[in-house]
């Protein structure tokens, strides 16, 4: 596994992968806001990988948006704090 026991944040890999731990839903479609282009996914055990573009549609953030089937099941080991929307920050 490329995550410890206890980590639970997301890593972008050398070879353009964004992977997402402890993420148990199955994903209908990753999307890139700026342009609704669509991306590759794929699962190992719990951890969603998304393959990401060469070039960033956006020069200042770039914002995928991953679709999940029935409610997100994911295990939050750790928190800093919550934003007034409820999201985890």
């Amino acid at each position: 596994s490329h995550f410890c026991a206890s980590c639970n944040r997301l890593r972008l890999t050398a070879d353009g992968k964004l992977k997402i731990p402890e993420l148990k839903n199955e994903v209908v479609t990753a999307t890139l806001l700026a342009n609704g282009k669509a991306l590759k996914t794929s699962s190992s055990g719990d951890t969603l990988s998304i393959n990401l573009p060469v070039t960033a549609p956006d020069a200042i953030a770039t914002v995928i948006k991953v679709e999940v089937k029935g409610k997100v099941d994911r295990k939050i080991t750790s928190a800093s704090k919550k934003m007034k929307s409820g999201e985890l920050d």
